[in-house]
């Protein structure tokens, strides 16, 4: 889509992609994404062209909508931050309100604004609020390893006395209370060093024979390794592919969400696809890998939990999904809900 084929009508729905697409990859990397990443994947989610002049339509608006970065003279391309002040993490559950509150301002702002270039707000990355608190987060960290090193270096102190000679320690333990042991004279050179001091191999025998039940080091370190082999297996593969599942319920749901707003202009109440086709969309969305049979499974566990709203039609050797109109607050609720339930 050029620039000047965008209507005010289309930049709430291109907007809403934006937003979409820069939170997929939040939820899977931490590095700044750059502005041409981002609309290759918002082209593929609203099946029309958007470019940066498509953010720079948006950010006519919505000046502070994202936080533009540059990252020196020689790149040639910007990254695209969450507003400042707003994390990573927040910023996914703002969607559906940053969605009407920018449909208002687009309602009621002047149209006769000029667009916003990125080279004139972009600023270094050093700079942004992301790359401090990033850097903050772990410049923290040697901080508390060293509070915590001293908090243990100081408890042992305490606890451990200072090494001395036998000599000095039974010295000065006879001087405070010469009584404690019989039959030991109050001089230092008539004590009997090997009699109280040492401790008999007898004793240590069976203190290792108590703790470890008469087991080797080697063999408790394999006990312990069999113990955890055991549990794993103990785990199905059933179990572990629902959770999986389970895990990509909210992103996929994001890009059926998305396809809804579309039909805004079509008057219609719902929206069918094709299953090959809705599998292929949504595995263009995502950076990350998933096998059609994921995605699949994933399309079905929402249609168990949203059976109103989403509906997998089966005939013969003909899949297609049926998709109504979709509320994201209300639905992320009902999809939480359930799925802590299960």
């Amino acid at each position: 889509m050029s620039d000047s084929t965008i209507t005010l009508r289309d930049l709430p729905i291109l907007f809403s992609a934006f937003d979409t697409v820069l939170s997929l990859h939040y939820s899977t990397s931490i590095t700044v994404p750059k502005v041409h990443d981002l609309c290759e994947k918002a082209t593929q989610l609203t099946r029309r062209r958007i470019d940066s002049s498509t953010l720079e339509r948006i950010l006519q608006f919505d000046p502070q909508a994202y936080q533009i970065v540059h990252f020196g003279l020689n790149s040639f391309d910007y990254g695209v931050c969450t507003p400042e002040g707003i994390s990573p993490i927040r910023f996914s559950t703002l969607l559906p309100h940053r969605r009407r509150a920018f449909e208002k301002l687009v309602s009621s702002e002047n149209t006769g604004l000029t667009p916003v270039k990125l080279s004139a707000i972009a600023i270094p990355y050093m700079e942004s609020w992301q790359s401090l608190t990033l850097n903050n987060s772990k410049n923290s960290l040697p901080r508390k390893q060293r509070i915590i090193s001293t908090s243990v270096a100081s408890c042992q102190s305490s606890e451990i006395p200072t090494k001395v000679s036998k000599g000095t320690m039974v010295s000065k333990s006879l001087s405070q209370n010469p009584c404690k042991i019989s039959g030991v004279s109050s001089k230092p050179s008539s004590i009997n060093s090997k009699s109280s001091l040492s401790n008999s191999l007898p004793r240590f025998k069976l203190k290792e024979s108590t703790q470890s039940g008469g087991l080797s080091l080697l063999e408790r370190i394999k006990l312990k390794e069999k113990k955890k082999t055991t549990e794993l297996e103990g785990k199905s593969s059933e179990n572990i592919h629902a959770l999986y599942i389970k895990s990509k319920i909210p992103a996929v749901y994001d890009v059926l969400y998305e396809l809804t707003l579309q039909n805004t202009s079509e008057q219609k109440s719902f929206k069918t696809m094709p299953m090959g086709k809705m599998v292929s969309i949504i595995k263009d969305s995502f950076s990350y890998a998933m096998t059609d049979k994921e995605i699949c499974d994933t399309l079905n566990e929402i249609a168990s939990l949203l059976p109103e709203k989403v509906k997998i039609i089966r005939l013969g050797d003909i899949h297609a999904i049926k998709i109504f109109v979709l509320d994201r607050t209300s639905d992320f609720s009902v999809l939480t809900k359930q799925n802590n339930q299960k």
